[in-house]
C-alpha cells in the first residue's frame, strides 16, 4: 500500500487472516480455548438467575482459567497445558516438519501427561479448528 506522501506503508494483518508462524498461532489456539470457557461459564442461560457475588466469582474464574494456560516447547511437540488447582495437559501440537504421519501445527489429543494421542488429528493451528476448554476435540 502507498500512502499520500508516496512511501511504502506496512499493511496491518486483518483480525480473520490465518497465522503464519507458530507463536502467532498459538496465542490464537490459548484465545480460543479461553473464549470457550468463558462462553461455557458466563452463558446467558447461567447468568440469569445469578447474584451479583456468584457472577464476580465466575467472571474470576474465567481470568484465572485464561492466565492459567501455558504452552511449553519439547524436541517433537508443544504441550499445552491448563494451570489451575492442579495441572493437567490440554493437548499437544507437532512442531516439527519431518513427522510420518502429521504435519506441522496439527493438533493431538493428550493420551498422558507426557504424550499424545498419535491416532489421528483434532485440527491443524494453521487451518481452521474447533478447540474446547475441556482439551482437543
Amino acid at each position: 500500500m502507498v500512502n499520500w506522501i508516496g512511501t511504502k506503508t506496512i499493511e496491518e494483518p486483518q483480525a480473520n487472516e490465518k497465522p503464519t508462524r507458530m507463536d502467532e498461532a498459538l496465542t490464537v489456539y490459548k484465545t480460543k480455548i479461553g473464549e470457550d470457557y468463558e462462553n461455557w461459564t458466563l452463558g446467558s442461560r447461567a447468568l440469569l438467575s445469578d447474584d451479583n457475588i456468584t457472577k464476580r466469582i465466575k467472571e474470576n474464574s474465567v481470568v484465572e482459567f485464561k492466565n492459567g494456560i501455558k504452552h511449553f516447547y519439547h524436541t517433537k511437540y508443544i504441550k499445552v497445558i491448563r494451570v489451575d488447582n492442579q495441572t493437567s495437559v490440554h493437548s499437544f501440537i507437532v512442531n516439527i516438519h519431518d513427522d510420518k504421519k502429521f504435519k506441522y501445527g496439527d493438533i493431538l489429543k493428550a493420551a498422558s501427561w507426557k504424550t499424545p494421542a498419535r491416532n489421528f488429528a483434532r485440527g491443524n493451528v494453521f487451518e481452521e479448528y474447533k478447540v474446547q476448554w475441556t482439551g482437543a476435540i
